[in-house]
């Protein structure tokens, strides 16, 4: 007779000390007891038993059903599961149609009687009333905390970790200016894909592949100093990484890409352009030109109507075309210059890294080349195989590539920080084109811009200086709405 050993633990009961091995040891102990010398030990640990979905209790059932296990064993009928429902199901729809029997070292009863059954159910109720229990105290717990502002448990927020003598949040200085430069990125309208990427080049502590992540974290009240109680915010009493403005930015921002008007996009005009014969936003488009020896792409603006195939008599309105007459409208623009410094100035004053943030990752840089060398130098001597050295390498290689960009990046950006901070307001004044325009003259269209849009000079002078993302930043201050006609003209929305 085979006999199968299942054992389970979850993450909460690890806390407490319920452990695996006492489990094991007793279950071993009772098979000699009981003369049963041939048994397989199926172990999940770390796993609620709440439900079934369980690697190690599927692998059980799968062997029951191919008869290869004759008797399951467990310490404990909640080590089965703690939900009466599922309890009966295996008992009926498993063990007793693949003639399995099911005993429990710390309770004693036969299955094969109708008393034993009746007192596996009652054992059941009772374990369901103990998870319900627990549940509501765990839940009242968490309430109460958090209305004091206290951290209530579960996996610590990237950017924080658990103090282990006060048991409260305190900022990771390294994880924290990631989570800072995210909120950055993202208000300055960087995709969720390119901040995502970004991210797992400097850290591998986390997975940042799937945008839900991100909106999570961008979301997540905790990073400005608030616990979420209910449908309120409460003052917590861990530090916050994000100051309230940057935090109020981001979920505006968060609601403009939820009804599809994202600030910026990947072309100039992006969610900018709505069609003037439907209605409808437009989307770019690339398009192969086949009709030459050379293929070449053109691309246009389309209205996303007339490109999902449905009812719209708009055309195709080639990129270069559009963006051209629109920049030449901005030119035109009473754009505020001030307005526009004050754009240019979020996409090119990151804030200066601090020294604490620069010696924590030096610390870990020579921290982690010592344990690389410790890996070599035992390869070199013999003592480990090729496989096991690649396996150990590549996570340590990895995580080494992550820190010597940040190095390299905040070295770069506390040099480029000194330097524009010995720039004089007349220095700014000409790197954005504005060096023509007196102060005089800045006044009266602040004054006027709420009337007239044609009291200050053009910006043409430095369009062409300027990157991609600058040039977002000052269409987007000066333009809420490009409308296109049928016959291609335009109609400008301008910011008030």
């Amino acid at each position: 007779m085979h006999v199968g050993l299942y054992a389970r633990v979850s993450t909460e009961e690890q806390a407490q000390g319920f452990s695996i091995d006492h489990q094991t040891e007793r279950m071993q102990a009772y098979c000699v007891s009981q003369g049963w010398p041939h048994y397989d030990l199926y172990i999940d640990d770390g796993y609620t038993g709440t439900n079934m979905n369980r690697p190690h209790l599927k692998r059980l059932l799968q062997h029951i059903k191919e008869g290869r296990i004759q008797v399951v064993l467990v310490y404990k009928l909640d080590r089965l599961s703690r939900k009466q429902k599922d309890v009966l199901h295996l008992l009926e729809d498993v063990f007793d149609k693949y003639q399995t029997g099911f005993r429990s070292v710390t309770e004693p009863f036969d299955t094969s009687t109708p008393f034993g059954k009746a007192m596996i159910g009652m054992l059941a109720v009772f374990a369901q009333l103990e998870r319900d229990t627990i549940i509501e105290r765990t839940r009242s717990g968490k309430s109460q905390r958090t209305r004091q502002g206290l951290w209530y448990g579960g996996p610590v927020p990237f950017g924080y970790e658990l103090s282990p003598t006060s048991k409260q949040l305190v900022q990771n200085t390294s994880q924290a200016s990631l989570v800072r430069e995210m909120f950055s990125q993202f208000t300055q309208g960087n995709s969720y894909l390119s901040i995502a990427r970004w991210l797992a080049l400097r850290s591998t502590e986390r997975k940042f592949s799937s945008p839900k992540t991100l909106v999570y974290m961008l979301s997540n009240p905790i990073y400005v100093g608030k616990l979420k109680h209910r449908d309120e915010l409460v003052e917590a009493q861990h530090p916050p990484i994000i100051d309230p403005e940057t935090w109020n930015q981001a979920q505006a921002e968060l609601n403009l890409r939820r009804s599809g008007r994202a600030k910026y996009g990947k072309y100039l005009l992006s969610n900018l352009l709505v069609c003037g014969v439907c209605g409808a936003k437009m989307k770019h488009i690339r398009m192969k030109d086949q009709r030459r020896e050379v293929v070449r792409a053109r691309n246009y603006y389309l209205c996303s109507t007339k490109h999902s195939r449905g009812k719209c008599g708009s055309r195709y309105y080639p990129e270069r075309e559009l963006e051209e007459r629109t920049i030449e409208a901005l030119t035109r623009l009473a754009l505020d210059p001030a307005l526009v410094r004050t754009e240019l100035a979020n996409f090119s004053a990151p804030e200066i890294p601090d020294q604490p943030l620069l010696d924590e990752l030096t610390a870990k840089l020579l921290e982690l080349n010592a344990k690389l060398d410790r890996w070599y130098d035992a390869f070199e001597a013999g003592h480990l195989e090729v496989s096991k050295v690649r396996e150990r390498l590549a996570p340590l290689e990895h995580e080494k590539a992550s820190l010597l960009i940040r190095l390299s990046e905040l070295d770069k950006l506390r040099e480029l920080r000194q330097r524009q901070h010995e720039l004089t307001d007349s220095d700014l004044r000409h790197n954005l084109g504005l060096d023509l325009v007196s102060d005089g003259a800045i006044a009266t269209a602040q004054q006027q811009r709420d009337t007239s849009l044609d009291c200050i000079p053009s910006i043409s002078n430095v369009w062409i200086h300027l990157a991609e993302s600058e040039r977002a930043a000052i269409l987007r201050a000066a333009v809420n709405k490009i409308t296109v006609h049928a016959d291609g003209s335009l109609e400008f929305a301008w910011n008030s």
